[in-house]
């Protein structure tokens, strides 16, 4: 286990205990219990089954949910359950287009991204084109796949170009 790898785990072992105690100490005993009994057993088992590559897949939501509950419960305590409501809702938003962003920047691909994107390559297109097909994407390697349909006039013009 790498120095990372103990210092967040000690960090997310502190913050299992607040997700305890807090709800404990309001008097939802039975919330504390379930959710610091959860969260301790998928760190445990993170850390005793050595998932050091899962470790940066699970860890991020787990921190995630003991933001936003530690939040909620934060306020709640403070006599301000409604705005522990609102927060945490806001927080699970942010958190969710976090985590979509990869696929909400493939839905909003537009052909001024592809014009772009071909420039790039030092290609122009005179025509109109289609988009038929792209994704992005990669956790350690970056790639892209675009695929459109051209004219026939820009096809010919390309393949006289890299001839």
């Amino acid at each position: 286990m790498n120095h990372f790898n103990l210092i967040t785990s000690l960090v997310l072992i502190g913050l299992t205990v607040l997700c305890f105690w807090l709800p404990y100490k309001n008097g939802n005993k039975r919330i504390g219990i379930v959710t610091g009994i959860i969260l301790a057993l998928i760190i445990a088992w993170t850390i005793l089954a050595e998932l050091e590559f899962l470790v940066i897949f699970i860890w991020p939501f787990i921190l995630v949910f003991q933001i936003i509950f530690l939040t909620y419960w934060t306020f709640r305590i403070f006599k301000k359950p409604k705005i522990g409501k609102y927060v945490s809702v806001f927080l699970t938003l942010v958190f969710i287009l976090l985590c979509m962003s990869p696929w909400i920047s493939d839905w909003t691909f537009s052909k001024n991204d592809a014009r772009k994107l071909l420039a790039e390559h030092s290609i122009e297109l005179k025509d109109d084109f289609k988009i038929l097909k792209n994704e992005s994407g990669g956790f350690l390697d970056y790639a892209h796949t675009l695929k459109i349909q051209i004219s026939e006039s820009d096809k010919l013009r390309i393949e006289n170009e890299i001839r």
